[in-house]
């Protein structure tokens, strides 16, 4: 599936924060969720959580 620019509105402050923790491969939960929100929005169904892992020991506990 190709990816969809999602652009938010948010402050400078906010932005730059956002910025720092992605260029540490991090996410500010609450603008994925909105974001994550915004996509059915568009006419497409993410296939799967852009925060979970494909690796079979990720979903082991413990």
């Amino acid at each position: 599936m190709p990816l969809m620019w999602i652009q938010l509105d948010d402050d400078r402050t906010t932005a730059c924060r956002v910025m720092e923790l992605h260029k540490t491969a991090r996410t500010r939960r609450e603008s994925r969720d909105v974001a994550r929100d915004e996509v059915p929005g568009r006419g497409r169904t993410p296939a799967v959580s852009p925060s979970s892992s494909a690796s079979p020991t990720a979903a082991r506990s413990g």
